[in-house]
């Protein structure tokens, strides 16, 4: 809500947290591959219809979205959105309970 973080900072925070709790020193160079190989991971695991759960933080499984039709506002003809699959990702306690205090402290 304050800011939007982008990869490189997710980058730079990942090695200081590394840092600061295991002593371990790595590099921007090989965090940013770690975090691409991973994403990817949930990529491919997405793509053959399987679903990440990890516990605690969050599950991402492939959610079905069932056919509809809807009205163009602009110029009222019908369109038909065919059923597809997209990602829908169901947040852990950790991940709520890092939010939980926003609205009380009106960050």
């Amino acid at each position: 809500m304050k800011e939007e973080i982008i990869k490189p900072g997710i980058v730079r925070r990942i090695i200081e947290r590394v840092e600061n709790e295991n002593g371990l020193v790595i590099s921007p160079e090989t965090t940013d591959i770690i975090l691409t190989a991973f994403l990817d991971t949930v990529a491919d695991i997405l793509s053959e219809g399987d679903s990440i759960k990890l516990k605690g933080y969050m599950t991402i499984y492939p959610q079905l979205y069932k056919s509809k039709q809807i009205k163009n506002v602009a110029d009222q003809s019908i369109v038909n959105i065919p059923a597809r699959y997209k990602a829908k990702i169901k947040t852990g306690t950790k991940l709520n309970n890092a939010c939980k205090n926003l609205s009380k402290e009106g960050k």
